[in-house]
């Protein structure tokens, strides 16, 4: 009987079908790359998602206060604590995550019994204005209180 010498079918003689180990080894390599890039990407866009969530219940307790003070017919004041890194609203405290920092631009009016400084909304709609600066990973967001209307709108800075 004869040897083929040939392809056959696509095939050599004398060689099974698979992979090598060198093969199995380099998927595996290019699989925990993709992976630990995955893992580090997420961890970030974590902490991005929490400071968004941040910005938005801000901009939420502010409307919320502006609305209390209209409804109630009563002044309310939002207390900026910008060394301990936290907003004071009626009812509750927002402490901000580590990695975000606070800066405002407020009336000099607006300084409350304990010396604090705060933003004020009157019972029509009004407020003392300002703007709050949250910066993180080198982005920074800006909370701007408008005086004659009480609107509060966010813009990157």
């Amino acid at each position: 009987m004869r040897t083929p010498t040939s392809v056959i079918n696509g095939r050599k003689p004398g060689r099974e079908s698979g992979f090598t180990l060198i093969e199995l080894i380099a998927v595996l390599a290019v699989i925990a790359i993709a992976a630990s890039a995955f893992l580090f990407s997420s961890t970030r866009s974590v902490a991005t998602a929490e400071f968004r969530a941040v910005l938005v219940r801000m901009q939420a307790g502010l409307i919320e206060s502006r609305t209390a003070a209209i409804k109630g017919a009563k002044q309310v004041e939002v207390v900026v604590d910008s060394p301990n890194r936290r907003l004071r609203f009626p009812g509750r405290t927002l402490e901000l995550p580590k990695g975000v920092d606070l800066s405002a631009k407020l009336a000099v009016s607006t300084r409350t019994d304990d010396g604090a400084y705060a933003i004020i909304f009157y019972p029509d709609g009004t407020s003392s204005g300002g703007s709050l600066d949250l910066s993180f990973r080198g982005r920074t967001f800006q909370l701007r209180i408008n005086w004659l209307t009480g609107s509060v709108s966010t813009h990157e800075a």
